[in-house]
């Protein structure tokens, strides 16, 4: 009996050692991606923006996911998300500092979080499902366009802009101050 008890603690704290290596580690991983102008967001992650000098792309997320980022920069839109059928539970996060944006899409339930001031000369920002947008301070010389589709909120926190357009639905929020 009492080999069958050290057998058993045993087997337990290997399986629990493997269990902790397989699931629980996260990773950080960082791209060579520039030249976009637009961020778009198709994934329940959380994405940090600042504008900087440079470009760059870190991501923080579980080891387990590393297969299904899917970080695609094309025609100017740097896309983040996952690859299709992968809804699992997961932590994910971006970090990107960008010489230049003029426009931020929150296509699911995520977060996009701008933690430095804008400068840009126009500024389309959508939050197309429930997620949401925040921003401290955008500068759009040109005018900008805050549209909230879906039961996400828009916060930016200040805007000098020429002109602007909001447009919100269903049970958007959108606040100004």
């Amino acid at each position: 009996m009492k080999r069958l008890f050290a057998f058993s603690l045993v087997t337990l704290i290997f399986i629990s050692l493997a269990s902790n290596q397989l699931f629980a580690s996260d990773v950080t991983v960082t791209k060579d991606i520039k030249d976009y102008k637009s961020i778009l967001l198709d994934a329940p992650a959380h994405v940090f923006i600042r504008e900087g000098n440079k470009y760059s792309l870190k991501i923080e997320m579980s080891k387990n996911i590393v297969p299904y980022v899917n970080v695609n920069n094309q025609n100017g839109t740097l896309t983040l998300g996952l690859k299709p059928g992968y809804h699992k539970n997961y932590e994910l996060s971006f970090y990107i500092t960008s010489k230049y944006v003029d426009s931020l899409t929150n296509a699911g339930p995520g977060v996009v979080e701008v933690t430095s001031d804008l400068q840009t000369k126009t500024m389309h920002i959508s939050n197309d499902s429930s997620g949401s947008i925040t921003a401290k301070n955008i500068s759009a010389s040109g005018g900008i366009k805050i549209i909230a589709k879906s039961s996400g909120h828009i916060n930016i926190g200040d805007i000098n802009s020429s002109s602007i357009a909001i447009s919100g639905g269903q049970a958007s929020n959108i606040l100004i101050n």
